[in-house]
């Protein structure tokens, strides 16, 4: 017995728009079509403020590193664990790459109205992805650096990654 199989692949870039004079929409009528809450997000009692987020570079090299430093503030009177998240977007990869992929994360204690400087370091392995071809590569170009406690609410600055 011969089973024929078909295999099908389909990239959505962005989807419908959400225009909502336009016949066909990708969202809900009477609701947003985000998440309710974001990726990484967590109740807590205590409430925390990222601000002054620094690379110490703005080019990367491939056998070198970036170091990013966030300033981190618990701003209650509770203590309390933090997560904070890293995250990097390739903004032109030979294929379609994700807006957003976490690639740190650290959980920080901090005392009442505590603030620290947390630091993360990038290198060229963190920026590999599957190309088109299947193989695990590392590509020359401006990336994006997000950090904050969840997916939605970070602090924004760029790179470039170059191969001299």
């Amino acid at each position: 017995m011969r089973v024929n199989v078909q295999y099908i692949t389909i990239i959505i870039i962005h989807g419908r728009p959400h225009i909502t004079e336009a016949k066909y929409v990708s969202r809900y009528q009477d609701i947003p079509t985000e998440s309710f809450y974001p990726f990484g997000y967590g109740l807590s009692y205590c409430n925390f403020k990222y601000e002054k987020m620094e690379l110490d570079k703005k080019y990367l090299k491939q056998d070198d590193y970036i170091t990013v430093t966030v300033r981190v503030k618990n701003n209650s009177n509770y203590k309390g664990y933090e997560v904070i998240q890293l995250y990097i977007q390739d903004l032109f990869g030979s294929v379609v790459r994700p807006v957003k992929e976490l690639k740190a994360f650290k959980k920080v204690f901090f005392e009442p109205n505590q603030t620290k400087i947390i630091k993360f370091e990038i290198n060229s392995e963190m920026l590999k992805f599957w190309n088109a071809d299947l193989k695990y590569v590392v590509e020359e170009g401006e990336f994006k650096v997000y950090v904050g406690g969840d997916s939605r609410n970070v602090l924004e600055e760029s790179f470039v990654l170059k191969s001299y």
